[in-house]
């Protein structure tokens, strides 16, 4: 039943929150967010390089390109700016370069593609004619963007990265098992993600909530209610459903729902449709006994997930269409209380608001499910093409790799929540507690990434739902679902070739 409130009652802000997270790291060594130091009373150094060890001056080159207009990773990621004033972070990146090049006596060289911002596939067409198809050795490194880097890989421009030397793919701060999640044969690695990467952090899916605006919606009720849920494993969609539903109010006195009313989230037609399925715990692939994914997308449980998300689409009393922008707006004005996208959307909030609020992971499935994160597709990546082949210079990339990984996990990430997403050390331990549980649940299914590859696979959600505005999807699996399997064993045959 929909509620009428007092509109200034309804965007009651109380009290700024004080969002923290201190993320630990490896064994035995952990960093004190904001300080940019590691507890060096064990070691300065995370790794486990061998001490002494330098290449002399051996240069390591990465060519890239910032092809996200949202996200610098020319400042962030890669070569940073030590006279950046006010930006801790890119002065973080800056000085970890220094601190490996002067350790291992290497030479960072960045060389940036002359396609600039909102072009990566000018960016790919490079990678393939300018370095691929002349076999290329002048890169040690390729920045790329995650989706195209794991188009390349199946197209077998990439080198194996499992067996590189001096990289301890164990350590916390290698994503090693989504690396093996977005690789078409699980035995052979080509996509290089972890710490050494900000986007990999600023990409991961992650729900906001303002605390004050739940509290004011249910009088009865505590925002540590929604904390409780996830530690509880009770975070579900029937839950969140249920709480949204509820969470709509009549506000602006004018007749029937209207934008300016206050709802409990919204859905966006380009991406709730992907969102919510790849974060429910629902996996929609799985491995054969050669390592190779198989598609298991029609399952009762995938058509009854496509129903719920129709009705809660679609027939939620506390769910509205909006735009990226209208989303961004309506949060920011206190008259939505969850709004779900990724982890660097904390930057945003925390400079535009007054209101306390927090953040979760998206809620699973249901209970037999387990809490999923992912990293959109739009995060950087490393790889190293095929062509480089000397055991030296080998040698020097994976010790580079694993210093760069290793010392940003230490200094830059801690950096990059208290001046990025504003995540401070007074703050409340339940968001640090969620953003720990984000990151750990990084969960992902290989046709997230690989669906460029097997025609549009990921998008079948959205072809249901908002293409067709339908909730049958074994109608879309039954026009589609042979040409996605048959593109899948197309790219397996293609991967056996190139590697018998």
């Amino acid at each position: 039943m929909k509620k009428p409130v007092c509109l200034a009652f309804a965007l009651l802000m109380l009290l700024p929150l004080l969002f923290a997270c201190g993320k630990k790291n490896g064994e035995g060594t952990e960093t004190t967010a904001g300080s940019g130091k590691p507890d060096e009373s064990q070691s300065p150094y995370l790794d486990q390089l061998p001490e002494g060890l330098n290449f002399g001056g051996q240069e390591v080159s990465i060519f890239y390109a910032i092809y996200d207009g949202n996200f610098d990773c020319k400042l962030f990621e890669l070569e940073g700016d030590a006279s950046a004033e006010g930006d801790r972070v890119s002065q973080m990146v800056f000085a970890r370069n220094e601190t490996v090049q002067d350790r291992l006596g290497v030479t960072l060289r960045f060389v940036q593609s002359v396609e600039g911002y909102g072009a990566p596939t000018g960016y790919q067409r490079i990678i393939e004619n300018n370095i691929i198809a002349t076999q290329s050795t002048e890169y040690d490194l390729i920045y790329h963007r995650a989706a195209n880097a794991v188009v390349h890989s199946n197209m077998g421009y990439f080198r194996n990265v499992n067996d590189l030397p001096y990289v301890d793919w164990s350590r916390e701060y290698w994503f090693y098992n989504q690396m093996e999640s977005v690789s078409l044969n699980s035995a052979n690695i080509y996509i290089i993600l972890g710490d050494l990467l900000v986007s990999n952090y600023a990409n991961m899916t992650a729900m906001f909530f303002n605390a004050d605006l739940f509290e004011t919606v249910f009088p009865d009720r505590s925002a540590d209610e929604l904390y409780n849920l996830v530690k509880d494993d009770a975070w579900t969609w029937e839950t969140y459903f249920d709480i949204v539903a509820q969470g709509y109010v009549d506000s602006d006195g004018e007749t029937g729902e209207t934008l300016g009313d206050i709802y409990g989230a919204h859905y966006e037609e380009s991406r709730t449709a992907q969102y919510y399925p790849y974060t429910s715990g629902l996996q929609f692939s799985e491995r054969d006994d050669r390592g190779f994914p198989k598609l298991t997308f029609n399952t009762e449980r995938t058509i009854d997930m496509v129903e719920e998300l129709y009705g809660f689409m679609y027939e939620n009393d506390g769910t509205t269409l909006l735009t990226y922008d209208q989303a961004e707006e309506k949060f920011l004005n206190a008259s939505l209380i969850f709004y779900s996208y990724f982890l660097s959307r904390g930057s945003m909030i925390s400079k535009n608001v007054d209101f306390k609020y927090g953040v979760l992971p998206y809620p699973k499935y249901d209970e037999l499910a387990d809490y999923a994160s992912t990293i959109l597709t739009g995060a950087g990546v490393y790889v190293i093409p095929y062509t480089i082949t000397d055991e030296e210079r080998l040698n020097c990339i994976g010790a580079t790799l694993e210093a760069l990984c290793a010392r940003s996990s230490q200094t830059v990430m801690p950096e990059y929540y208290e001046s990025v997403v504003k995540i401070r050390e007074a703050g409340t331990p339940q968001n640090r507690e969620m953003i720990e549980i984000i990151r750990d649940h990084l969960n992902f299914d290989v046709t997230l990434w690989m669906s460029d590859s097997l025609g549009q696979v990921g998008l079948s959600f959205r072809q249901t739902l908002i293409d067709n505005k339908s909730d049958n999807y074994a109608a879309t699996w039954e026009k589609f679902g042979t040409a996605y399997e048959t593109l899948l064993n197309m790219q397996i045959t293609r991967y056996n070739e190139r590697i018998q």
